[in-house]
């Protein structure tokens, strides 16, 4: 079986979101009212049938002159903003986010990309640049803090190939209580970074590797990595054999953005393939 694209979310009460697929990732999580924190993970395969979440899977093409405008006016905390695009070849673009709720802190904004890698950043001077503010790969994904911000709530996208870029733009959107997903990174340049590894192995079995959340205090102010308590859950989705078509991929990773996405349509895994400690999180999964 081969893995293509996954989710890890937390639950219950609050919720923080994840996918991956090929080689890099994002993930959230979210505390209870003991602030311990519960993790599902989502593991896609090539198998079985997959719900369709994609309601609008027509595209929005973007070119070097015009960007996207992303509203969320009619979006609530541990909600999924979701939009197929499609870029031109050598494109640059700018994402802007706009209307965002007073009750939405941080949202997690994803591209995840169909046959060929690209670039997100903060900063447009950083698209053509090894950084600590982009990140290059298929399925990658930016915290930004939204709660009380001055400056626009933008991030800039690119993609150097011959060919149009087919993807599918998500932001998930987080409350005051969530926990910042990779805010303990230890792996990756950028310092708050919701992205993992995932890799393969022989008798096919998969690792991945996540960065770890911090949870907050009360009074918002972020709490240790060390004194942080998440326990994690792995759920699997199966996907329909043979099928490599844009569609079916997207409505996958679509299907899998939030805990109630993974609760409904994940396949509960046993935990005791997950290894943790307060730093590091390592999952083997066959």
């Amino acid at each position: 079986m081969t893995a293509v694209a996954g989710v890890c979310v937390a639950t219950p009460a609050r919720t923080w979101t994840a996918i991956w697929t090929s080689k890099y990732t994002w993930c959230g999580m979210h505390a209870n009212v003991k602030r311990a924190v519960i993790l599902l993970l989502g593991l896609s395969l090539f198998l079985g049938n997959a719900t369709a979440m994609l309601k609008n899977t027509k595209p929005i093409s973007l070119s070097d002159s015009v960007g996207l405008v992303a509203s969320l006016s009619n979006h609530s905390e541990n909600d999924a903003f979701k939009q197929r695009i499609n870029l031109a070849p050598f494109n640059r673009s700018k994402i802007t986010v706009t209307d965002v709720p007073s009750d939405i802190w941080f949202i997690i904004l994803q591209i995840h990309t169909f046959q060929y890698n690209a670039t997100l950043s903060y900063d447009k001077e950083l698209l053509g640049k090894v950084s600590n503010g982009s990140l290059f790969g298929s399925n990658i994904g930016l915290y930004l803090k939204t709660h009380n911000a001055t400056a626009p709530i933008q991030v800039f996208l690119k993609h150097d190939n011959v060919n149009d870029l087919d993807a599918l733009l998500v932001i998930v959107t987080y409350g005051q209580n969530a926990p910042i997903p990779g805010r303990c990174n230890m792996e990756f340049d950028i310092e708050v970074s919701p992205n993992q590894k995932l890799h393969t192995e022989e008798y096919e079995i998969v690792t991945v590797d996540p960065q770890p959340a911090s949870v907050l205090a009360p009074d918002g102010s972020p709490i240790s990595c060390e004194k942080s308590e998440v326990q994690y859950k792995l759920y699997r989705l199966y996907l329909l054999g043979q099928n490599f078509t844009p569609d079916i991929y997207f409505d996958a990773i679509a299907s899998m953005l939030t805990t109630q996405d993974i609760a409904r349509n994940g396949d509960k895994v046993s935990r005791n393939i997950i290894h943790t400690d307060k730093m590091s999180i390592s999952i083997k999964y066959r």
